[in-house]
């Protein structure tokens, strides 16, 4: 029994001491890493009481700031070596421990490099740089004149080695550029309220235009005159040649606070039925008219869709419903589609004839209202290959293949016109996203009602 009960209490002590050495192994286990980060001189050598002062020992994931050193005329790199690559840190820097690590410190000359104008008089202060040996100053754009252009720089005065504007050149010490220009003439481009927006210089260009402007607030740029302050009626538009080689022009814009949506909708009085048919811009009109008109006004839409779309789909739609009414009724058939697809303007002049004649048998009056207005500016992120020549160039082929002559099948509705002449504003539908190719619900409602109002002009 005393044999037993010995084997028993020796177990027991086994077990306990095994446990010990199980919970003691654990605990090393679970120790946090610790790992060294050296603070040393070019050369690599920690050759100073500083850098002894600075070096530590970290554990892992630890995040440490890099000693600040600086000293004027100098800039100061911490360089980290790895794999025969080298990072560079600014002293000041935050760094995450996660090895042992050794930083070098470099010290690099600053030196400056200024910009003065063709004579030399004058520097270009807001140009100047301050760079170290071995980086690239990238030369920076050339102020003009009325009178004369930049066309880059060069390193004397008046020299006729000139390195245009967006070279890169190495930096070897303090270093002077100087502006290369060339005579011109130029037309002077404003806002609205005066002030400078761009020169286009003319004697270069064989046939300069009036450029496209995005404006951030919301209010929309419609095109130019030479009359200052007006918000309306432009006597130019974006894309139209320039026509002078020198002069003034002030932008005409549209604020947003004259958009304003019509007091009443207009309901046609010549017709029984009317249809449109379109992309995403009539798919807007569509989700604000709701209730406000009466049945007899339908839409067929779907954003983002064109000529095959309407092939396919909405042409099977659209006469499928003319053929369920009385033949009787007169019915209006408005198109308003080609902005996705402006490319395609032939295929249109191909096909679109026919699918009006099989109307028509069923008393549909036919109408294409044109692919309005654009801001190329405002869209280049969007839709870059929409431009307001490409959107005239489409309107004119419509008009003249379509819509005149005895074999017309067509009747045209010019609202780009209009819009453009009356001001629009890009806001799809009040949601802020102004893609210069969307309407504001005011705009498309004033759309909505200038297509209305046509319908009853003879």
């Amino acid at each position: 029994m005393k044999r037993e009960s010995a084997g028993k209490k020796s177990l027991l002590f086994l077990m306990f001491f095994a446990v010990i050495l199980l919970l003691s192994s654990r605990t090393v286990e679970a120790a946090p890493k610790k790992y060294r980060v050296i603070f040393a001189d070019a050369k690599g050598k920690v050759s100073s009481e500083r850098f002894r002062r600075w070096s530590c020992t970290e554990e892992k994931n630890t995040c440490i700031t890099l000693p600040e050193v600086s000293a004027s005329g100098y800039r100061y790199y911490w360089v980290l070596k790895k794999d025969q690559k080298e990072k560079f840190y600014d002293p000041g820097d935050r760094f995450r421990v996660k090895e042992n690590t050794k930083f070098c410190l470099r010290r690099y000359k600053l030196y400056q490099i200024r910009f003065y104008n063709h004579s030399g008089e004058r520097e270009y202060t807001e140009k100047r740089k301050i760079l170290h040996k071995g980086q690239s100053v990238l030369l920076p754009s050339v102020p003009g004149g009325k009178t004369y252009r930049g066309i880059g720089w060069t390193s004397t005065i008046k020299g006729n080695n000139v390195r245009r504007t967006g070279t890169k050149v190495k930096v070897t010490g303090n270093m002077k550029f100087y502006a290369a220009v060339e005579k011109t003439t130029s037309v002077t481009l404003n806002y609205s309220n005066g002030k400078l927006y761009r020169r286009i210089y003319t004697s270069s260009q064989k046939a300069p235009v009036f450029p496209a402007v995005g404006l951030k607030n919301g209010d929309m740029v419609l095109g130019w005159s030479r009359k200052r302050g007006k918000i309306t009626d432009p006597d130019y538009m974006a894309g139209d040649r320039i026509p002078s080689k020198t002069g003034t022009y002030y932008m005409v814009v549209f604020p947003k606070e004259n958009d304003h949506r019509p007091a009443s909708l207009y309901q046609p009085k010549r017709y029984d039925k009317v249809f449109w048919v379109g992309d995403s811009r009539t798919v807007g009109i569509s989700e604000l008219i709701g209730k406000e008109v009466s049945p007899d006004v339908r839409f067929i839409c779907r954003g983002g869709k064109g000529l095959k779309w309407f092939q396919e789909t909405a042409f099977k739609q659209l006469y499928s419903q003319v053929k369920k009414l009385p033949k009787q009724e007169k019915k209006a058939v408005i198109i308003n589609l080609g902005v996705n697809d402006i490319y395609n303007i032939n295929s249109y002049i191909r096909v679109m004839p026919g699918y009006a004649r099989k109307l028509k048998a069923y008393n549909c009056s036919m109408y294409y209202m044109s692919v309005n207005p654009v801001n190329s500016a405002m869209m280049k992120h969007y839709y870059p290959y929409r431009t307001e020549q490409k959107v005239n160039d489409f309107n004119q082929r419509i008009y003249q293949s379509l819509c005149t002559g005895r074999s017309r099948t067509f009747t045209y509705m010019d609202c780009c016109s209009y819009m453009k002449k009356n001001g629009w504003i890009s806001n799809r539908y009040d949601k802020g996203i102004r893609d210069g190719l969307h309407y504001s619900n005011a705009t498309s409602l004033r759309i909505y009602q200038y297509g209305m109002k046509m319908l009853d002009k003879k």
